[in-house]
């Protein structure tokens, strides 16, 4: 067991991570391999999506190449087989297609917050007799926030 003060590797840590990733951890792969698997115009329209079981789920960009894709499903069954088998991961044993969400919900937009810095007593009193020589109340303001950001407080 390695002590406090050894350096462990970090795939050390994420192997119990990845076991709940499921066969989803081999889409990055087969996404990269789709357009030499299905050819660039096929490959411009659908995007393996998900693995739901023993199946794996492509997303298409209209109906009509949900039925070329139908058309190829044997060849591109064996492809796709092949690929998974060559990386250990699973057999899919059928491949069904759904169309790609139009939009997909945009996330609210967050402005990361910094928690707020311990204020140090003797700065605030520095900057507290700094600033009162400045009679206008928005300047003064402006003047305190300019030097508690230069001595990182908030």
């Amino acid at each position: 067991m390695a002590g406090q003060d050894e350096l462990k590797p970090l795939a050390d840590g994420l192997g119990g991570l990845t076991e709940h990733w499921g066969h989803q951890k081999y889409l990055l792969g087969l996404t990269r391999r789709w357009p030499k698997m299905v050819g660039p115009v096929l490959a411009a329209n659908s995007l393996p999506a998900y693995f739901l079981g023993s199946e794996l789920w492509i997303y298409t960009t209209h109906a009509i190449w949900m039925q070329q894709l139908g058309f190829a499903k044997p060849e591109l069954l064996i492809k796709v087989n092949d690929f998974l088998q060559e990386y250990g991961g699973p057999q899919v044993i059928d491949l069904r297609w759904t169309l790609q969400p139009a939009d997909f919900p945009a996330l609210p937009e967050q402005k990361p917050v910094p928690p707020p810095a311990p204020v140090d007593p003797t700065e605030e009193a520095q900057i507290q007799a700094m600033s009162e020589a400045i009679a206008d109340p928005a300047a003064r303001a402006a003047f305190i926030r300019f030097l508690r950001s230069m001595a990182g407080m908030r």
